[in-house]
């Protein structure tokens, strides 16, 4: 074994067994009628990694409203609505757009600096998509955190986010921290 794999292993299993603690506080999804989302999309998130924003979201198993043709999901964060198309309605997506909700609910200016710092990104927050802007970076790096809560090499994400393995820690760790700050208050 190499001499990053064991401090990865220690790392996943520390997380993994923390995992339960952390994870759904309470996070319902709903589809817009207002019945439950599928079980197998609300037991992703009630098997996420990190903290997802303690309430209901509604989830639209369809195409962006007034969205891009390219664009596979999309979230109004202020009302607490994702959009995924059916054909890439998978983790990876949902997470994505949740990471979304959960910036405009647990998310502070300092916090967002904070997590552009560990990226090594200034600037605004917001810009179009194809910019590559920090908002989209947060929204993969929520995905990821949700899903592998830790990882032994680069990742490569979309909107040009490729964390290395202690980015990513410190990334789920601000996380964490402003979960639990909102909590708090």
């Amino acid at each position: 074994m190499g001499r990053h794999t064991l401090p990865a292993i220690a790392v996943l299993l520390a997380a993994m067994a923390i995992a339960p603690s952390v994870a759904s506080a309470g996070m319902r999804l709903a589809l817009a009628d207002g019945r439950p989302a599928p079980q197998r999309i609300q037991r992703w998130v009630d098997k996420a990694a990190i903290p997802v924003p303690d309430r209901t979201v509604t989830l639209h198993i369809a195409a962006c409203p007034g969205g891009p043709s390219w664009a596979g999901g999309c979230a109004a964060p202020q009302t607490r609505e994702v959009y995924m198309l059916p054909h890439v309605s998978g983790p990876h997506v949902l997470f994505h757009e949740l990471g979304h909700v959960f910036d405009a609910a647990e998310l502070d200016v300092a916090r967002r600096s904070g997590f552009q710092k560990i990226i090594g990104r200034r600037g605004p927050w917001r810009g179009a998509p194809e910019t590559d802007p920090p908002i989209e970076q947060f929204a993969e790096a929520y995905s990821l955190c949700a899903r592998k809560p830790a990882i032994a090499e680069r990742e490569f994400a979309m909107y040009g986010y490729s964390p290395t393995p202690a980015m990513h820690r410190r990334v789920c760790a601000l996380i964490a921290r402003a979960s639990r700050a909102t909590r708090a208050d």
